[in-house]
C-alpha cells in the first residue's frame, strides 16, 4: 500500500499522533511508526510506515498518509465503524481534549493490540478446528481397521478350530 510522494528523499521526522499504532501487515513483528514527511512536496504531511529493512533494497514498502490511516483501521477492524460517524468524531475530540494524550494513545493502541490478538486467536480456533476434523477421520479409520483386525481375528480362529478337527480326525 505504498503512497507517491513519500519522505523517501528526505529525512525521517519521529511525529506524535492519537491514532492507535498497529503492527504492519506484511511484518507482524514490528510496530508501524508515524512519522512526518521533510520533502518540499509534502513538508509536514504525516505518514505511517513499517521500517523494516529502511534504506535497504529489501525495504518494506507498507506506507499510509495519516489522512488514509485512520480508514485503513476502520476498514481492517482496528477502530470500530462508529468512529467514522461526523458526530461520534466530534464526541470522540470532546473526550480527546478532557484526557492527557498519553492515555488516549495507551488506550487506542490497546484496543488495536487487542483486536490484533483477537484475530490471531480467530485464525488459531479456524486451525484447531481444522485439526480436529482431520483427528476424527484418522479415528474413523483406525475404527475400521479394527473391525477388519477383529473380523480377521475370528475368521483365523474358526480356521484353527477347522484345523484342530482334521488333526483329531486325522490322529483317529
Amino acid at each position: 500500500m505504498s503512497s507517491a510522494g513519500s519522505s523517501q528523499s528526505g529525512s525521517l521526522v519521529p511525529a506524535t499522533g492519537s491514532l492507535p499504532v498497529i503492527e504492519c501487515p506484511s511484518h507482524p513483528d514490528r510496530k508501524l511508526v508515524l512519522l512526518t514527511a521533510t520533502t518540499e512536496k509534502n513538508r509536514g504531511r504525516r505518514f505511517y510506515r513499517c521500517m523494516k529493512g529502511y534504506r535497504t533494497e529489501n525495504a518494506c514498502d507498507f506506507f499510509i498518509w495519516e489522512d488514509k490511516y485512520y480508514k485503513y483501521l476502520v476498514d481492517n477492524g482496528f477502530l470500530d465503524d462508529a468512529f467514522l460517524d461526523t458526530t461520534a468524531i466530534d464526541r470522540s475530540k470532546q473526550v480527546q481534549a478532557s484526557l492527557p494524550t498519553d492515555v488516549m494513545m495507551q488506550g487506542r493502541q490497546d484496543v488495536a493490540e487487542l483486536k490484533g490478538t483477537v484475530r490471531l486467536l480467530e485464525k488459531n480456533l479456524a486451525d484447531m478446528q481444522g485439526t480436529v476434523r482431520l483427528l476424527e477421520k484418522n479415528v474413523a479409520e483406525m475404527q475400521g481397521t479394527i473391525s477388519t483386525l477383529k473380523a480377521d481375528k475370528m475368521i483365523l480362529c474358526a480356521m484353527a478350530i477347522v484345523l484342530a478337527a482334521v488333526l483329531i480326525v486325522a490322529m483317529l
